[in-house]
């Protein structure tokens, strides 16, 4: 090439890295463009469905029937999946998804499909957020676009229903990233349902192994829950739609052993059921074997007649292990239990880790051989989550690991099926018509005649006849007139005027004086969202969310910056 074409070509290059960097650092108006939101662990909500959403609990104890549920479904706009929320009589639904983009969108139109099983207000953002708005769904998909320019926003993106639902009620959204500006509506990609469905039946291997269990409900004699797992079983990142704000005592509420134990008080009207969960003690089935896990932490609590549930081995298949390996653990760990003279055991797992996807059918064909040697029922997690497909598998997941609080409640849910043998399906869950309500408590911890945390003759969480968890004649969290947890005519827990869990004048997560977080009054943290949010592996506060994050702009710009760099140094190599 001649010194001129070189200086031609050099400078239509370096006017067209200009024009390019003008474009990315005004957002790309020129041209509108979808922009996914993308973890830093590498998943999209295009490509992980519902990952890293979490489901907003209204109460430190939870609520049955479970107040929101989150599921995969078919019926979307683009992909083949999109994420669908249901909620419950009173819930407001709200779903938060941790977004890691800091404290304003670029680009700043948030975008998404939206729609609903009957017409009804969706709130972005809760209403304490200076990006909140609320759009109006129907029963056909409608894009929405939101303008953030210039409004703070949150660390977490969450959608709500605009007022508690009077009756079950669904919505569904996909396609929700950044635009520039905002596109046309497009259902050229479109699909419908119906949605693949499973019965739990297919999931429970092994339910007459534990029989006894269930003979112990029907004729109303005590025993108890002793469980071993790992962070899945301590409730790791359940909490995310809760924004992290939860104590250690709240988790321990919701993980499913003790849900498990809720469930069944619930179920057979008998309150001594206890639950002694040992979740997150030990992280493999090695280490519980090497630290003597069942001897030292379960010995303690057990007698003959009392039921184990064991949740290991996950994490060794993470680490490595073969599957014989994993297979002869988990075996170890059974005969040691046995060695108590405890027979009633449940293995329940494994819950839903992308890189075991491919071992699926061994995890299955495994499980079931440990039905047969060893004479335990098994949960069947893995096929829970991978029966219609990875695609599928990550609706009531906080991360790729662990299950979100309504998650731990619906693992709960299918577990009482192991005694009741009442089947349901999954994915089209049956609907329920009556407000969810907390748990009284177990009776055995005061021997108190009527169940309640104090025993109280008039059950409710303080034994009175006044308010209290079965929503008595005053306020109480089935929403009457007064304020409770479900948002009745007064403020309540799904974002009345004075936010707070609990319904309390004083915002915060038990709505007490002291509110959680900063209890509403300031910026983005109300209702007892932590501002210092946990790391992925949810440990402990470090601000992973809202720190060093990368705006999708600022990527391209870096790239063409150092394109520009190198043309200049290669014209200048050119010139000597």
């Amino acid at each position: 090439m001649t010194p001129l074409g070189y200086n031609v070509c050099m400078r239509l290059i370096r006017c067209a890295v200009c024009t390019a960097l003008l474009l990315g650092l005004s957002g790309g108006a020129a041209h509108a463009q979808f922009v996914d939101f993308l973890k830093s662990s590498g998943e999209t909500l295009e490509s992980h469905t519902g990952l890293w959403f979490g489901t907003w609990m209204t109460s430190n104890t939870p609520k049955l029937p479970i107040e929101t549920l989150t599921r995969a479904t078919k019926e979307a706009v683009t992909g083949g999946v999109a994420l669908k929320v249901i909620a419950r009589p009173g819930s407001i639904g709200r779903i938060s998804y941790e977004h890691e983009r800091g404290a304003t969108f670029s680009p700043a139109i948030l975008t998404f499909y939206a729609k609903a099983s009957r017409n009804v207000s969706l709130r972005v953002f809760r209403s304490t957020i200076p990006a909140t708005t609320v759009v109006q769904l129907t029963t056909q998909w409608q894009k929405f676009n939101i303008d953030t320019t210039g409004k703070a926003i949150d660390w977490l993106l969450t959608f709500e229903l605009a007022q508690a639902a009077s009756q079950e009620t669904s919505y569904i959204i996909d396609r929700v990233g950044l635009e520039s500006t905002a596109s046309p509506q497009n259902l050229g990609g479109a699909t419908t349902g119906p949605d693949q469905d499973l019965s739990t039946s297919a999931l429970v291997l092994g339910a007459s192994n534990v029989s006894a269990i269930a003979q112990k409900l029907n004729n109303k004699q005590p025993f108890k829950i002793v469980s071993l797992g790992d962070g899945v079983m301590e409730g790791l990142q359940m909490d995310l739609g809760n924004g992290y704000s939860w104590t250690r005592a709240i988790k321990d509420n919701y993980v499913y052993p003790a849900v498990l134990g809720q469930m069944l008080r619930a179920d057979y009207g008998y309150p001594n059921v206890t639950v002694n969960n040992f979740g997150g003690y030990v992280y493999t089935a090695a280490d519980a074997i090497s630290q003597n896990s069942v001897q030292t932490l379960l010995a303690p609590q057990l007698s003959a007649g009392d039921l184990v549930i064991l949740e290991l081995g996950r994490n060794d298949l993470v680490d490595g292990a073969s599957i014989a390996t994993f297979k002869s653990r988990v075996k170890t760990l059974i005969g040691q239990i046995k060695a108590l003279g405890v027979t009633n055991i449940i293995y329940a797992g494994l819950t839903m880790t992308q890189g075991l996807a491919s071992q699926s059918a061994a995890i299955r064909q495994t499980l079931q051989q440990l039905v047969t040697e060893e004479n335990i029922a098994v949960l069947d997690l893995t096929q829970y989550a991978l029966f219609r497909g990875v695609a599928f598998s990550w609706a009531d997941s906080a991360n790729q690991s662990h299950p979100d609080a309504s998650g731990h409640m619906f693992i709960a849910k299918m577990l009482t099926t192991i005694f009741s043998g009442q089947h349901f399906n999954v994915v089209n869950v049956p609907p329920v018509t009556t407000n969810p309500q907390p748990d009284s408590g177990p009776g055995p911890s005061d021997g108190g005649v009527n169940p309640g945390s104090d025993g109280g003759v008039n059950p409710g969480s303080d034994g009175g006849s006044n308010p209290g968890s079965d929503g008595g004649t005053n306020s109480g969290s089935d929403g009457g007139t007064n304020p409770g947890s479900d948002g009745g005519v007064n403020p309540g827990s799904d974002g009345g005027v004075n936010p707070g869990s609990d319904g309390g004048v004083n915002p915060g997560s038990d709505g007490g004086v002291n509110p959680v977080g900063d209890g509403g009054g300031n910026g983005s943290f109300d209702v007892g969202f932590n501002p210092n949010p946990p790391n992925a592996d949810g440990e402990s506060g470090g601000g992973c969310c809202a720190i060093g994050a990368t705006s999708p702009t600022a990527t391209p710009i870096l790239v063409l910056l150092a394109l520009a760099l190198l043309l200049g140094s290669a014209r200048r190599r050119r010139r000597r």
